[in-house]
């Protein structure tokens, strides 16, 4: 209850003869939201205005005691607020009570009014009452969700500060407590300022004022803050300026947390970063002055390593043809020796055995064949007495049968080195390029052309498969097929010779080997 002439009433004229002339407002009074209300000095009504706002019928209440639609929790506050009224005429007086609605439910009503005498003599009751029932829910749900929201924050790992434009605190969750090791009661006569190290209080100043005139600049300041006990410790504070409904700024609010923990760990990895640059640059130190000496030694030997590796070529060629003997001489007439005798023992076997037998023989024939082909992969036919145009066609017909590649050859007469390192070397590249176009190219079909083009020896492998980016082989050493066509690259060079790749995405591949003539008959 309180003494207000703000409200539904607002400056209401208590003159005698406009009230006594109230029946000639009635149609305006009908029209208005606001409902009006003249009772007896006892609370019994004697006019009411828009009673269908309230699910009666038109002069349905008239002469029933107001008392029986009052909340009876509202009643006792009503009849004092009225024993008031009665007491001080023409005073205006407010109460909210709860007024019960004809279905049964209660309506939330903030009435004013005062007390007179009418003409006929008696006091009187005028009151102006208003529906604030969505306006009580509308504050119910806003307490609801300041009281989720006050949880919420209570609960954060961050502390949160809220002050007026004059800095003064508003509010403080437990966390912030906590992290300065303050008490609530405190809290009136300090600011966020005080909680932070001095050299920091000017940029918290600054901060807060761009926040507040909705400047650019500033984002989040890192800081130390003081505890209670004196104690340092590093701060991450953001601020954001807190707006009314008017759009204006009434305060700030601070986030702050603690972020010791992680300024710890920035400081002592920048000393592990800097402890590790210092033994960094010592180990370079030490291992460029093992380069240089190294260099100077692969210097030294690069000139022997050509010979080594034409000698380990034909070492490597020596031990193939050797295998192929072993295989061919040894395994294989072992083996051949096993289906005689498997054939000799089926002559005399039970029926039940023949069976068995048979499964026997052509796991030696599958045997023999194998033993055949490795000792043909291992030491190509007449590669070094018949020739290259014997070895490639060979060559060519182990790629059809085996993988189903169709190489058509063109080889001119007398281009083949005189040089044995050479010969092999060469053979072997050309394999191992038609083996690229098996795995690589998605075709069927491939080319090998060999021709001599003034003082060189030429040999092309070709195809018209998916080809792919030549320019990425530049740079790579690790991939498939590019490890492969540099391996070859490499060998050739020993011979003064280059390996010319041409190739795009879907317009097939060539690969052009060029050598001196001199070079291969030398080696």
């Amino acid at each position: 209850m309180s003494d207000d002439r703000e409200g539904p009433m607002g400056n209401l004229s208590v003159d005698q003869q406009l009230l006594g002339e109230l029946e000639s407002f009635r149609s305006l009074i009908e029209n208005v939201s606001d409902i009006y209300t003249i009772a007896t000095a006892d609370g019994r009504f004697d006019f009411l205005s828009r009673s269908t706002k309230l699910g009666y019928e038109p002069g349905e209440l008239l002469g029933r005691q107001l008392f029986e639609f009052i909340h009876p929790d509202d009643a006792p506050n009503v009849a004092a607020t009225m024993a008031r009224a009665l007491a001080s005429p023409r005073q205006i007086l407010s109460v909210e009570h709860r007024f019960l609605h004809q279905n049964g439910s209660w309506l939330h009503m903030e009435s004013q009014g005062f007390s007179d005498v009418g003409r006929d003599g008696r006091l009187r009751l005028i009151v102006v009452s208003r529906d604030i029932t969505e306006r009580k829910k509308a504050e119910a749900a806003l307490r609801k969700s300041e009281e989720r929201f006050r949880r919420v924050v209570e609960h954060i790992d961050d502390g949160l500060i809220v002050d007026d434009l004059a800095g003064k605190v508003t509010y403080t969750n437990d966390r912030f407590l906590s992290l300065f090791g303050l008490n609530r009661s405190e809290m009136p006569s300090i600011t966020l300022e005080d909680c932070l190290a001095f050299e920091y209080r000017e940029r918290l100043r600054e901060l807060r004022q761009r926040r507040i005139r909705s400047e650019a600049g500033l984002g989040r300041l890192e800081c130390e803050g003081i505890r209670r006990d004196g104690r340092r410790f590093w701060l991450e504070v953001d601020v954001v300026a807190i707006v009314d409904e008017s759009g204006t700024v009434t305060g700030t609010q601070s986030v702050i947390r603690d972020v010791t923990k992680r300024k710890n760990a920035e400081d002592a990895l920048r000393s592990r970063e800097q402890e590790y640059a210092t033994e960094l640059e010592r180990r370079v130190e030490r291992r460029t002055e093992a380069l240089r000496r190294a260099n100077e030694e692969i210097q030294k030997r690069t000139a022997a390593l050509g010979s080594l590796t034409r000698e380990l070529t034909d070492t490597e060629h020596r031990e193939r043809v050797h295998l192929a003997e072993v295989l061919h001489d040894g395994l294989q007439q072992l083996l051949v020796s096993a289906l005689l005798s498997l054939k000799i023992l089926g002559t005399s076997a039970s029926k039940d055995q023949q069976p068995e037998i048979q499964r026997l023989r052509a796991v030696l024939d599958e045997a023999i064949q194998a033993s055949r082909s490795l000792t043909a992969d291992l030491c190509p036919p007449g590669l070094l007495d018949a020739g290259w145009a014997c070895a490639f066609t060979w060559l060519a017909g182990q790629m059809k049968e085996k993988y189903g590649l169709r190489v058509e050859l063109a080889i001119e007469d007398d281009v083949e080195p005189a040089n044995t390192s050479a010969k092999i070397l060469l053979f072997n590249a050309v394999r191992e390029l038609l083996f690229n176009v098996v795995k690589h190219a998605g075709t069927s079909e491939a080319r090998v052309e060999v021709s001599r083009q003034d003082s060189s020896l030429t040999i092309r492998v070709s195809d018209a498969g998916a080809g792919f980016d030549s320019t990425r082989l530049e740079t790579d050493r690790t991939g498939n097929p590019g490890f492969g066509l540099f391996s070859i690259r490499e060998r050739v060079a020993l011979f003064r010779g280059n390996l010319k790749i041409e190739s795009s995405p879907g317009s097939g591949a060539r690969f052009t080997l060029t050598a001196p003539l001199k070079a291969c008959a030398d080696a």
